[in-house]
Parts: C-alpha cells; sequence; structure tokens
C-alpha cells in the first residue's frame, strides 16, 4: 500500500500534493541486469504519465490503486476523482484517506465548484489535521458557506480558522466581519473592521463597511466624519467606494450639493453605474436646479420597468412641462402612469396625462382618461371641470345614447353598449343628484337586454334612487328583486337600505334582521366603512328599543372599537343605558370618556349635564354644583340644559344650608325655563324657602305678583297665613303665630 505524505494539504491557498515519497533509483545497470522503472518509480519522479500508463499495464489492485489515482488527478482526468474515492473505498488507512478527501475538496474549491468542495471538506475529519490544515480546512470551509450567504455558519467556520496565530487570522477577521455585518451584528462587525483597517489587503475596502453600518444606522453624521476622515489617508487607493456612501450620506441630510460631490467622484472612478446610483445623481440635479444634467440621467432611467423608472419618467415630465414641452411631458407622465409601484405617483401622472391630452387636442383620450377620474382623487374637480370643456368639442353620454337610438339595426353587442352607456349616464346624474334624470336612464338599461349583472346593478340603483325620491313601494319591490337575484355585487349596501325602510315601517324585528344581514355581507376592501358602523349603531339602538341594555352595550362597545364615526353619540347613548340600569360610576366614565376624546362633540352638553346628574347622583355634591356651573357658563343661559341647571344648582345650595344661594338659583331656573313641569318644580321649591324657611309669606306672594306674574287669591293667601301662623303657634312661637294671624 503506498502511504501519502500529511505535507500534502497545504498549497498556497489550497491544499498542497507533493510528489509522494517513495525511494528513487537510478536507471543504471545493476549486476549487468537492465532495472526496469515501474509505476511508483515513475511516480516518484513525476512522469504522471508513464506512471499511470505503468499501472493500468497491470490490473489496478488494492496495491497500486493510489498510485494511479494520483497519477490521474495530477493529469486532470475528469475520471480522477473517481479513481481517488475508489482508493478511499479500498483503503482502512484513515490517514491516507484523509488527504485523499482532501484532495478532492481542493480540486473543487479549485474549480469554484464550493458546494461540492464543502461536502468533501466535511468529510476530512480534522482530528487528523495539523494546526495549519486545520485552520485551512476551517477558512475554506466558512468562504464556501460566506457565498451561499449562509453567515451565520460561515462565522463560526471563520471563528475556527482564527486559532493558531494562522495566517488566515487576518483574512478571518474580514470576513467575520462582512458575516456580522449581514447578520446586523452591528458592534462585532465594527470590531473586526477596526482589526484589519491596517491591513494592506483590506484598508482600502473597510471604510466603506465601515462607514456603511452608520449609514445604515441612519447616524449620517457619523458616517460622514469616518468616511471624510478617511479620504485624507494617502495610503487609500480605492476610494470609489466611500465617495458614494458619503454621497448618500449628504442626499440623506438633503444637502444636494455636498451629495452631488461626493456621487461626481464615485461615478467618475466606477466603471458602470447602477440604476440607483444614476438615480440618487440625477436627483441631487434635479434638487439643485440643473435640469439639463437631470434631464439626461432620468432619460437613460426612462426605460426601466422598476420603480426608479417609474419615478424618473414622472421627475421627466415635471422637467418637461417647467420648460413648456408638452409633448414630451405628456409621453414622461404617460410611461410614469403605467406602473403602480407608487400609486401617488401614478395616479398624477395620469391625471396629467389626460390634462396634457386636452391641451394638445387630443380630445378622445382626454375624455376617456378624465371621466374615469374618481371622486376620491384630489384632481377630481379639476378633472370634472377639464372633461367638460373636452365634452363642448366631443360626444358626451347624451350624443352616443342618441346615435344608438336612432339605429335600425342593432346587434348585441350594440343593445350591451347602449344598456352600459344608459346604465353610467344614470349613475352620473344620480351621483349628481338628479334623480329623475337617473330613473329614466337606469330604467333603460334595465329593460335592455345584455349583460345580467348590469340588470341587478341597476335594480339596485333604481331601488336606491326611488327610496331618495321617498316612492317606497317601487323602491322596496325593486329592493327585493335584487336581494333575490344571482348577482349581487351590493349585498351589503342594499341590506343597509332594507333595513332603514323596515325601521320607517316600524318593522323593527325585520330591520334587526335585514341589519344583521348587511353586517354579515360586509366585505372590508369594498363596502364603505361609515355605512358599516352606522349599522351596528343601528343594531344597538334597536337592541335598546326592545330595553336589551346589555345587548346595545355590547353592539356600542363593537362600533368604538371601529372608530365609528359616530363614536361621541354612542358613547352619550351608552351613559344613558347605564343611568338607566343604576350603574352610575360606569356612566360617568363613558360621559368623561366623550368629553375627552371629542371635545367639539354636539352631545358635550348633554354630557356635561350628565355628568353632573351622576355626581349629584353619588351624592359629590360640590362636584355636581361646578358642573352645572360650567354647563351654564359654557353654552350660556339660552342652553336647553341651562334652566335645570340652576335648579341642580339650587337643590344642592338648599341642602347645604345656604336659604338664599338656593332661592337666587331657583329664581333663576324659572325665569329661564319654558318647559311647564320645571316651572312648576321651581315654583314650588321657591314657595317652600319662602313659607318653611324664611317663614316670609308676603315676601313669596310679592315675588309671585312681581316676579312670576300672577296674583295669588286671597282664599289662597288666607291659607297660606294661617298655615304659617299655626305652624308658628304648634312650636311656641307666638309672636310669629301673632304676625301670620
Amino acid at each position: 500500500m503506498i502511504r501519502l505524505s500529511g505535507k500534502i494539504f497545504l498549497l498556497g491557498a489550497l491544499f498542497l500534493f507533493p510528489a509522494l515519497l517513495f525511494p528513487q533509483e537510478s536507471y543504471t545497470l545493476n549486476s549487468k541486469n537492465y532495472f526496469f522503472p515501474d509505476g511508483n518509480d515513475y511516480l516518484s519522479e513525476e512522469l504522471f504519465g508513464l506512471s499511470l500508463h505503468s499501472f493500468e499495464s497491470k490490473a489496478i489492485s488494492d496495491g497500486n490503486i493510489a498510485g494511479a489515482s494520483f497519477s490521474s488527478f495530477k493529469l486532470d482526468e475528469s475520471r480522477s476523482i473517481d479513481l481517488l474515492l475508489e482508493s478511499v473505498a479500498r483503503s482502512s488507512d484513515e490517514r491516507e484517506n484523509n488527504e485523499i478527501y482532501a484532495m478532492i475538496a481542493n480540486k473543487y474549491f479549485a474549480r469554484k465548484e464550493f458546494k461540492t468542495a464543502r461536502n468533501y471538506f466535511k468529510q476530512v475529519d480534522d482530528r487528523l489535521l495539523s494546526p495549519d490544515q486545520y485552520v485551512e480546512l476551517n477558512f475554506k470551509l466558512g468562504y464556501t458557506l460566506l457565498l451561499e450567504k449562509k453567515f451565520s455558519d460561515a462565522k463560526g467556520y471563520f471563528s475556527k480558522s482564527r486559532k493558531y496565530n494562522s495566517p488566515y487570522e487576518v483574512h478571518a477577521d474580514y470576513y467575520i466581519g462582512i458575516c456580522a455585518y449581514f447578520l446586523n451584528q452591528k458592534e462585532e462587525a465594527i470590531r473586526s473592521f477596526e482589526s484589519v483597517e491596517n491591513s494592506k489587503k483590506y484598508r482600502d475596502l473597510i471604510p466603506y463597511y465601515l462607514a456603511q453600518i452608520y449609514f445604515k444606522d441612519g447616524n449620517y453624521d457619523e458616517a460622514i466624519r469616518y468616511a471624510e476622515k478617511k479620504l485624507s489617508d494617502s495610503r487609500m487607493q480605492d476610494k470609489a467606494p466611500v465617495y458614494k456612501i458619503l454621497g448618500l450620506s449628504y442626499l440623506a441630510k438633503n444637502d444636494f450639493e455636498k451629495s452631488l460631490q461626493y456621487l461626481d467622484a464615485y461615478a467618475r472612478e466606477s466603471p458602470k453605474l447602477t440604476e440607483n446610483e444614476f438615480y440618487q445623481i440625477g436627483v441631487s440635479h434635479y434638487k439643485l436646479g440643473q435640469f439639463f444634467e437631470a434631464e439626461e440621467l432620468f432619460s437613460e432611467l426612462s426605460h426601466q420597468n422598476t420603480s426608479i423608472g417609474q419615478v424618473s419618467n414622472f421627475l421627466l415630465g415635471s422637467i418637461y412641462l417647467n420648460a413648456g414641452e408638452q409633448k414630451n411631458a405628456q409621453s414622461a407622465f404617460k410611461q410614469a402612469s403605467k406602473h403602480d409601484y407608487f400609486p401617488d405617483i401614478r395616479e398624477e401622472s395620469q391625471f396629467l396625462y389626460y390634462k396634457l391630452s386636452a391641451e394638445l387636442g387630443e380630445e378622445r383620450v382626454a375624455m376617456n382618461g378624465l371621466s374615469n377620474v374618481t371622486e376620491s382623487s384630489p384632481y377630481f374637480r379639476e378633472a370634472r371641470d377639464l372633461l367638460a370643456e373636452v365634452l363642448l368639442r366631443s360626444k358626451d353620454h347624451v350624443a352616443a345614447i342618441g346615435t344608438i337610438e336612432n339605429l335600425t339595426q342593432k346587434s348585441d353587442k350594440m343593445l350591451n353598449t347602449y344598456k352600459n352607456l344608459t346604465y353610467d349616464y344614470g349613475i352620473q346624474n344620480f351621483e349628481d343628484g338628479q334623480l329623475a334624470k337617473a330613473i329614466e336612464y337606469l330604467k333603460i338599461s334595465r329593460n335592455t337586454p345584455g349583460d345580467e349583472t348590469l340588470q341587478s346593478d341597476a335594480s339596485f340603483w333604481l331601488a336606491y334612487a326611488y327610496e331618495l325620491e321617498a316612492d317606497s313601494k317601487n323602491s322596496e319591490r325593486l329592493l327585493d328583486e335584487y336581494l333575490a337575484s344571482s348577482h349581487q355585487d351590493h349585498k351589503f349596501e342594499a341590506y343597509y337600505l332594507k333595513s332603514y325602510q323596515d325601521i320607517q315601517n316600524k318593522a323593527f324585528k325585520d330591520a334587526r334582521k335585514s341589519l344583521e344581514m348587511a353586517v354579515a355581507a360586509f366585505d372590508v376592501n369594498q363596502d364603505q366603512k361609515t355605512l358599516f358602523d352606522d349599522a351596528i349603531v343601528r343594531l344597538a339602538d334597536l337592541e335598546l328599543l326592545d330595553n336589551n341594555y346589555l345587548e346595545a352595550i355590547s353592539y356600542y362597545d363593537l362600533a368604538i372599537e371601529n372608530n365609528a364615526v359616530e363614536s361621541d353619540y354612542i358613547l352619550y347613548q351608552k351613559a344613558l343605558i347605564y343611568g338607566v340600569i343604576n350603574e352610575d360610576l360606569e356612566k360617568l366614565t363613558s360621559l368623561e370618556s366623550l368629553i375627552r376624546k371629542y371635545p367639539d362633540s354636539e352631545y358635550r352638553d348633554n354630557a356635561m349635564f350628565e355628568i353632573g346628574e351622576s355626581l349629584l347622583s353619588l351624592e359629590k355634591n360640590n362636584e355636581a354644583f361646578k358642573v352645572y356651573q360650567a354647563v351654564v357658563k359654557e353654552f350660556g343661559e339660552e342652553s336647553e340644559y341651562a334652566p335645570l341647571s340652576y335648579l341642580r344648582k339650587g337643590l344642592i345650595s338648599y341642602n347645604q344650608g345656604d336659604i338664599n344661594s338656593a332661592l337666587k338659583f331657583y329664581k333663576k331656573g324659572l325665569k329661564l325655563s319654558e318647559d311647564p313641569e320645571l316651572q312648576r318644580q321651581a315654583l314650588f321649591a321657591i314657595e317652600e324657602i319662602y313659607l318653611n324657611d324664611m317663614s316670609d309669606p308676603e315676601g313669596y306672594f310679592d315675588f309671585v305678583d312681581s316676579d312670576v306674574g300672577f296674583e295669588l287669591e286671597t282664599f289662597k293667601r288666607d291659607s297660606i297665613s294661617y298655615q304659617l301662623g299655626y305652624r308658628a303657634y304648634q312650636e311656641s312661637r307666638f309672636i310669629q303665630a301673632i304676625e301670620a294671624f
């Protein structure tokens, strides 16, 4: 068995495999007999072709398979790997087999077949390796993993290759930094890069990576400080990457002059720029008003089917528009409108394209485009104005419909077109509030054969229009027809509308069922959230109507969680429910939440007054008094709650023994109130104070005569005086009794 030397493992960046150590013999005569060399002799002389031929001239056996496979390997034969693996299979020498696996691995590594190389490297038993071999093995394993972006695993192998003060230590530190960088292990990446930044091989690369770490972290000032410091190092040869990171850092800080300075320097030293780099330089020129230079760069990018291509076309359109080049601007905006990378740019580009089409006399393009600008668009009003101008020079719906009506023969396709036109015109009139005309054209569309989905949609919109026209009979009929159809694109709206019809008809159980169906049919991507929220609130109202307080609160809570538009109303309703079920603290919490979250709510006065009522119920009289006072102060004496607030202040003052203040507040409440019941309560309280607390019937009589505006009958006066005198007599207050009698 031929034994391979352990020294074959290393060869520069690859594993060595020097000549096998066979004893050499000279080709001389020996005892007058010629000496005939065999395969091993040729192998020792590195005559690999002859050695292989010699081995193959005999049957390859366990004894010569190693030599044959090694000769084939050195000749770089395609079969050499198979021969080496066969040699391993025939050999029981672990060390020799270990070295063969290393040879195979290095072969693939040299060919840059790194995945295959890694598979063989992993079969090498590192326990049989020298320290240098161990380091090299782990370094190469790390390198193959790095190329596959398996940074965590690669980092582990690179860390192993740093042992024994190996020549790979600097390279390993660099690659550990790379792995840490991509693993977002910022601190470790910085440490690794800083440890090799003075290395001749890496000193041009490290500044870029370190600066990029600061840049990626949003620390632009530190990136600039570090990178500009490194640029002053005369030893740095490749400054282009540092120029780039400086340019991007200044761009992020909106310092376009500095950004352009460094990005231009980067461009001069780079053989080829990426799409992003072209764009960054272009934007810097654009922001500095250097439109000629920006135009050149954006033109290069305008053909790209990317987000940068879309933005470049948009900015090109802006440049051309400012230069008065309408046709070029139109073309650029058209290209920008074809992409959805930035919906807002797409929307604006579409509008500008249609607008320029109108100005350039391309009326059909303008008409078709501008008519499709939706009401939700910020350009809707201007688009409609432009559309009106275009329609003066072109066909409108009425003209198109009239043309089709004048045709004697109409194909199915033409009838379907007619159905669509009349439907669209009906919807347009509906949106404009022209309900009679909308009904006219929607009926025509509905009665024209064609698209069944459009047929159902026409029924829905007709039902809606009739409802707005207060024609409930036709509306309910068409709505039932729509809900019975198989095409229900407006199912949510239909049940929502039906629920209001049920409420109008006082069919509250049916209304609840319709609302439940509407909620179940709601499509978050299609239907209006405000209507959904309203449906939830109306369900709560219907539960409240049936005194199902907890169910009502549950629906109100759902609407609040959904940020319903009527959240202030909902909180107020919840508070009233809590009041009914005597949960005063919950009522108070809901009211205070309403005041805090919706300070401008129309229910603010209601809420503030009810807060006072809750505090009064909780016997927090001083706090309640302040709230009633605040109601009058904030909403004035014209407020519907002013009279009752004064009466409550009077009650609190009375209970606290402040009779004079109580009398003043009751009088004020009586004066402001137009409600007979409130007036009666106030007058009764005033009477009680004058008669029972002040024993001053004359004062009461004078007040009634002068302030209230009517006279008490003599009998009523005498009766009151007698009652006061008799009470004083019983209480042994004889002087007061005499005065009263």
